[in-house]
């Protein structure tokens, strides 16, 4: 017994008539974006014992600093995928 397929929404904003867009280009920029913040955060990481020799401290301080990092990128990344959104809705 063959399934019956409901047909796909268009997205708002194209008509019915044009081709809809292609999602590769987002795509690779999640991808890109995903890449950056994991270099970055692997930049920190070797950086770690330098910044412990110049600042001084121990264990904690290092957590604290890269605890500190990785909140700033996941609050910047969660704030420009919130604007992305509100960007591409209007």
């Amino acid at each position: 017994m063959p399934v019956p397929v409901t047909p796909t929404r268009r997205p708002v904003g194209v008509p019915p008539g044009q081709a809809l867009p292609s999602p590769a280009p987002t795509l690779a920029a999640a991808v890109l974006g995903f890449f950056v913040i994991t270099l970055d955060a692997l930049v920190v990481n070797v950086a770690l014992p330098s910044i412990q020799d110049d600042l001084g401290g121990g264990v904690t301080g290092l957590q604290w600093v890269m605890d500190g990092y990785t909140l700033m990128c996941a609050a910047l990344l969660l704030s420009s995928g919130a604007l992305c959104e509100k960007e591409t809705r209007s």
